[in-house]
């Protein structure tokens, strides 16, 4: 980059900013030895619009990008925003004035199931920020799942089927913020991903900065949320922050080691650089029980060892995890009862204190998948006879 004659810097021409490979970003001045590799191949597909101009981006911390001082979406119409609620609607002119998407985040786990201080946001159907959540961790749980697709959840495809992260779908929680269309609930999300540094393989610039008229409301409504209020930036550092996140999967080594500490500290220490690990700065909030944690990675040892189940047959909720404590903790395998003194089935579920939130069939698997040994006899016939559990009996 050159200055030109009254000592400015001149931006270099758009066929220059596609040639250059790829910059570095210094995750932090705490931690010089890690960096990001942010790969500029995609700078084109971002900036594709009706009207390009380039230059120096003022909200970039000293990092050139290009930017986009058109960012045409929609026919050209910009993206808009009001307060409804306790929250916030955003739309595009010409949208019908209804919430129909729902933008929720959710808090990420290490292997041993502890929360490590990352998040993922996306959006779903409004009220249905749980069941977008299962569907996101079914889709990145699939052999073969294309990371850069939006459906795998921000890429975490990887790091779900080797086990070194994962997350409660029931942990997903709305952040007041919706959208008429899913186009501009995109653009939303996308943003969000930037601002709170979320796992992400994409989070486009333009993106971002269709935020930053609006940010001051968004950071009132973001810091609203008790549980996500600790790690978001302050508003005066906003408008200096990079377009990216600092966590986008692919360009960092080893990430599954770096848990995200608090404001300040930011990110846990990678063995053999920097040897002082950081707590997760959401590390206290956990409501998951340590017997919960056990059953969870019992159920992801149960999947790999058999080839006729599938991931998601019995999806990883916390009531399902308690359901699962409550029977291992309740009733064991037995000796062969008679018929007539054998549990039944409906006995066996009517005790059990989650079921207004466990299907019957669904505890049927579980149970089964708790003691892969359990024999049972179905029941019905002339009789009516009720089905049993023959060698299941009450852990005394």
């Amino acid at each position: 980059m050159q200055c030109n004659l009254e000592g400015k810097l001149a931006a270099p021409s758009t066929s220059a900013l596609f040639q250059q490979p790829s910059y570095k970003i210094s995750l932090d001045s705490h931690f010089p030895h890690h960096t990001l590799s942010v790969k500029k191949k995609n700078q084109q597909e971002i900036c594709e619009r009706k009207s390009l101009k380039t230059g120096i981006n003022k909200y970039s911390s000293g990092l050139y990008v290009a930017e986009c001082n058109e960012v045409l979406t929609m026919a050209g119409n910009k993206l808009r925003c009001r307060i409804i609620d306790d929250g916030l609607l955003f739309y595009h002119d010409g949208d019908k004035q209804i919430a129909s998407q729902e933008i929720y985040w959710v808090w990420m786990r290490d292997r041993p199931k502890d929360l490590n201080g990352h998040i993922i946001v996306s959006y779903g159907k409004t009220g249905e920020n749980v069941k977008s959540a299962q569907h996101i961790r079914s889709n990145c749980l699939v052999e073969g799942s294309d990371l850069t697709d939006p459906s795998d959840a921000c890429g975490i495809s990887h790091f779900l089927r080797e086990g070194e992260m994962d997350f409660l779908t029931t942990d997903a929680e709305g952040l007041q913020i919706w959208a008429t269309s899913e186009a501009s609930a995109s653009i939303v999300k996308n943003g969000l991903r930037s601002l709170l540094d979320a796992v992400c393989v994409k989070c486009p610039a333009p993106n971002f900065r269709q935020l930053l008229p609006h940010m001051e409301i968004i950071h009132t409504t973001l810091m609203k949320n008790k549980n996500l209020c600790p790690i978001v930036p302050e508003l005066s550092t906003i408008y200096l922050k990079s377009p990216f996140s600092r966590f986008t999967v692919a360009t960092i080594d080893n990430f599954q080691q770096l848990h995200r500490g608090p404001n300040g500290t930011v990110y846990l220490a990678v063995p053999g650089i920097i040897p002082d690990y950081t707590t997760p700065w959401n590390i206290d909030r956990d409501t998951l029980s340590q017997k919960c944690k056990s059953e969870w990675l019992a159920m992801d040892e149960s999947s790999r060892n058999q080839e006729t189940e599938k991931p998601s047959d019995i999806r990883p909720t916390k009531d399902v995890l308690e359901t699962r404590v409550w029977i291992r903790e309740n009733l064991e395998i037995g000796g062969i009862q008679p018929l007539g003194n054998a549990l039944t089935k409906d006995a066996v579920y009517n005790s059990c204190p989650y079921k207004d939130n466990i299907k019957k069939s669904i505890f049927g698997k579980i149970i089964s998948n708790v003691f892969p040994n359990l024999q049972d006899h179905q029941g019905g016939g002339r009789n009516n006879t009720p089905g049993v559990y023959t060698n299941l009996i009450k852990r005394r």
